[in-house]
């Protein structure tokens, strides 16, 4: 796991927020809002650690983004957003409202679904096997889980460039208040 990788994740986040919501508790743990509890916060380490592992098991900088993204520089971090508004059709979190959740809304340009695999819980694109297994578990223990691309526009801070993307997927952890999930970042400069 690489922690300069979650490190450069959290910075771009924390650049593009127009208000300090993401607070670096430890290493590699990112709870956006109040934080949600010991064991949540437990899960979101574990996750955060364990995507990356296998990320780099996979020759790839995050486990969201997979090798698709021209860098390896960002991670993956857990995320807590707390108390989402909800579809009232499926019970999963509007986009508008993850996104507004992340602080995202001034920069999101495009956001589209991230196709989750039902087999891995992770984006399609992300072969299943061993060296998932740890995060794979980790996904299961959500549910209702909603996948999100969102591409930045010209806004952003100027160390964000247009070929930045941000992944996330968020879902309702088990006996817990909340929505809690994974975010990363990738690059990719010839994508519209």
């Amino acid at each position: 796991m690489s922690n300069m990788a979650i490190n450069n994740t959290v910075t771009l986040l924390r650049s593009l927020q127009p208000e300090e919501r993401l607070n670096l508790t430890g290493t590699g743990k990112a709870i956006l809002g109040k934080p949600a509890g010991s064991e949540v916060e437990e899960y979101l380490n574990d996750l955060t650690v364990e995507a990356n592992k296998a990320a780099a098991s996979l020759f790839c900088g995050s486990i969201l983004a997979g090798q698709s993204s021209e860098t390896d520089e960002y991670g993956d971090v857990g995320v807590w957003l707390g108390d989402l508004e909800v579809e009232p059709t499926s019970n999963r979190p509007k986009p508008e409202a993850i996104i507004k959740a992340l602080s995202l809304t001034q920069w999101a340009e495009k956001v589209r679904k991230l196709e989750i695999s039902a087999e891995t819980g992770l984006p399609v694109n992300i072969p299943a096997g061993s060296t998932i297994e740890r995060v794979r578990e980790l996904f299961g223990r959500l549910t209702d889980t909603v996948g999100l691309t969102v591409k930045g526009g010209s806004s952003g801070p100027s160390n964000v460039g247009p070929g930045t993307f941000i992944y996330v997927i968020v879902g309702k952890l088990g006996g817990c208040a909340g929505w809690a999930g994974l975010i990363g970042v990738g690059i990719m400069s010839d994508v519209e």
